[in-house]
């Protein structure tokens, strides 16, 4: 009898620690397999991940109120037009700060693990002169493969559409004889999250762009090697179209690069842009709000 009433509460509690068991291993598998429903295998996100990079376009366009503040003749007279030239001054201050602000956010809180995403604003004006360098150099020797891997469609059809209608005996020669540093600046340095991953439980799948502007002003020189043509009329970004003739240009090169599912890719040229018209910035500005009023 002894023997009986010692084995039972042992029993009980071996069967009830089989049922703890049994649970949790139950509950264990119930989360697994729904861990599996919930998140796909490793191997289906990569290929989903490649599928949307493949489709997600490298031409997004310029940025929205993207502000390049006016020079020489172009930019308000203090004195005769007080009012616009302290609306310009206002909004590059606003825009500078708002810039700032982007960056942070693209380099502390988009990926916020390590390693950031690196902004190299101290190398952005070397950056864009050497990619200068090599799009034109490319563009002269009518490079379509380094085109493409450098620029984003719209510069890249634009660029192949002048070097499809030259003649096959032309032969252009690009050099940049001199480059004014003081004058040469970035303008604009922007930062987006893209609207695709960014998970915030998942700091790896952080996708992003930074555009940047800068000022360049060179003396250039496009050599025409074949003398029985001539160069093309209406280049698109002001090169020196005559021969072995040397021209003052100031370009606003726009640079993009893009930080995909947490890596960041080579910077590429977007295209040049303009200087900014308070009339042209009154005018986006309103047709802006206008869209997101019809969105709301």
């Amino acid at each position: 009898m002894a023997l009986n009433l010692g084995t039972r509460p042992v029993l009980r509690i071996l069967k009830y620690t089989r049922n703890i068991s049994f649970n949790a291993q139950n509950k264990s598998q119930r989360a697994l397999a729904k861990e599996r429903i919930s998140k796909p295998p490793q191997s289906l996100r990569v290929a989903a991940a490649e599928r949307q990079k493949k489709e997600f376009p490298n031409d997004i366009g310029l940025f929205p109120e993207t502000f390049i503040m006016p020079t020489g003749k172009n930019k308000p007279s203090i004195f005769q037009n007080p009012t616009e030239r302290y609306h310009l001054e206002l909004q590059r201050v606003k825009t500078r700060f708002v810039d700032k602000f982007s960056q942070f956010y693209y380099k502390f809180v988009l990926r916020r693990s390590k390693p950031r995403p690196s902004l190299q604003n101290w190398s952005l004006r070397r950056i864009t002169l050497d990619l200068q360098s090599q799009m034109y150099l490319a563009f002269a020797a009518g490079d379509v493969a380094r085109l493409r891997e450098m620029c984003a469609d719209g510069l890249y059809n634009s660029f192949r559409s002048r070097i499809s209608q030259r003649s096959p005996s032309s032969q252009y020669e690009w050099r940049l004889e001199s480059v004014s540093r003081l004058k040469t600046r970035v303008v604009s340095n922007k930062a987006s999250p893209l609207p695709v991953g960014n998970d915030s439980k998942d700091p790896s799948r952080a996708c992003g762009m930074r555009q940047v502007v800068v000022r360049i002003v060179s003396k250039q020189r496009l050599i025409l090697r074949n003398p029985k043509e001539s160069p093309q009329p209406g280049h698109d970004h002001d090169l020196a179209e005559s021969k072995d003739k040397v021209k003052e240009v100031t370009e606003y090169l726009v640079l993009q690069r893009k930080m995909w599912m947490g890596v960041e890719e080579p910077w590429s040229i977007w295209g040049m842009a303009k200087e900014t018209r308070w009339s042209d910035w009154l005018r986006d500005k309103e047709a802006f709000a206008e869209r997101l009023t019809q969105h709301r």
